[in-house]
């Protein structure tokens, strides 16, 4: 009998408690222990997990079910993700240390609810094969990030990135292609 199935039978308050307890020992496990760790709690945990995936301490996930991860993605420290909306990762991408990847957010289309009663909005996230999300981005819900583009550090991710683009700034915009800098170089 698998782990899943043996807590099947617990009442629902203490399988929580389990999932909470090993949420937080994954997530601040140190060193290659740690790793090993997070590796094998996350291939449960997560809707699709690939081969050689690294999430290094600190990362915190609502909604693991909603979160495909690629082969031999890297995943770094104090990383945040919503993926009750669905976030899926591409093989070979690089996530910055403290980004936050947000497929879910408040509701605030009436004006006569209080923006916490309204609800959750939620829109798939997804970022192709290769990409670079620099440190401390931000990845709204709805955007597409495509293949080999580069998110510089502190951006701010509203609207859909093309492939091989390179974007910065709050809201990001595009700077340059990395297309063109392979032509040049």
């Amino acid at each position: 009998m698998t782990v899943s199935e043996k807590l099947r039978y617990l009442p629902k308050y203490l399988r929580a408690e389990y999932v909470a307890w090993g949420d937080a020992v994954a997530q601040r496990a140190p060193a290659g222990a740690g790793q090993w760790i997070r590796s094998r709690w996350y291939r449960r945990r997560l809707a699709e997990m690939g081969d050689g995936v690294c999430f290094l301490w600190g990362i915190h996930v609502n909604g693991p079910d909603g979160l495909r991860v690629g082969d031999r993605t890297r995943i770094a420290q104090d990383v945040q993700m919503n993926a009750r909306g669905g976030i899926t990762i591409g093989a070979d991408v690089l996530v910055g240390p403290r980004s936050m990847i947000w497929s879910s957010n408040h509701a605030i289309d009436r004006l006569d609810v209080a923006i916490m009663h309204q609800g959750y909005t939620r829109a798939a996230v997804s970022i192709g094969d290769g990409a670079w999300l620099g440190a401390n981005c931000v990845i709204l819900p709805g955007v597409h990030v495509g293949d080999g583009a580069v998110v510089a550090a502190g951006a701010v991710v509203t609207r859909d990135v093309p492939e091989y683009a390179i974007v910065g700034g709050v809201p990001a915009r595009i700077i340059a292609s990395r297309i063109d800098a392979d032509a040049e170089g």
